[in-house]
């Protein structure tokens, strides 16, 4: 939804619980001073990353992507720079991670050991494991060495993960349905 900053003025979406909404794309309306001043209105409190100001002043229509949260917001603390929504620094995120790491490793042992997702699944993770507990007491080297992220995502990717390795378990897609049918279409 691309829309100017007086419509997500008029619209109330300032200063609400915005849960259950998508992103969506403001567009500066006439400069770039617009959208800074949209990234104060829209972040306070806080419900956006920080972004630069890219475009130079006085060129219309810079845009941004804001990051709604879809659960409540707590509006009693100022959101951090640089976090994505719904993600807060957690100080003890690594030992989190490294904890959730070794339950998907375990768990995914539960698959059939032929099935490529099992494979992928402990292949990456074994390498993230290692990355993790090389780098555990320097967070920054730990996000650029496995360069998905930062570690909050890392964590809520590997929870993800777990969810869906509960659901591969019920699914098993290795497994292939001996009763269909192929179609057969002849192209003359």
């Amino acid at each position: 939804m691309t829309a100017p900053l007086s419509f997500i003025r008029w619209a109330g979406l300032v200063g609400r619980s915005l849960s259950g909404l998508r992103p969506l794309e403001v567009r500066a309306v006439t400069s770039s001073t617009h959208l800074t001043g949209a990234s104060v209105a829209l972040t306070t409190p806080a419900l956006c990353r920080h972004w630069s100001n890219r475009s130079e002043k006085g060129s219309a229509g810079g845009s941004a992507r804001v990051y709604v949260s879809s659960g409540d917001i707590d509006w009693s603390q100022p959101y951090p720079v640089g976090y994505p929504v719904g993600l807060r620094p957690d100080p003890d995120a690594v030992g989190k991670l490294i904890a959730a790491y070794r339950q998907l490793l375990e768990r995914v042992q539960t698959l059939a050991p032929e099935s490529a997702y099992r494979r992928n699944v402990e292949s990456l993770t074994r390498h993230r494991l290692d990355v993790t507990e090389a780098n555990k007491t320097d967070r920054k080297a730990l996000e650029e060495s496995i360069g998905a992220g930062l570690v909050e995502e890392l964590l809520a990717a590997a929870y993800d993960e777990l969810d869906l390795i509960e659901q591969m378990e019920q699914w098993k897609p290795w497994e292939g349905q001996d009763n269909r049918t192929i179609p057969l279409h002849v192209i003359d």
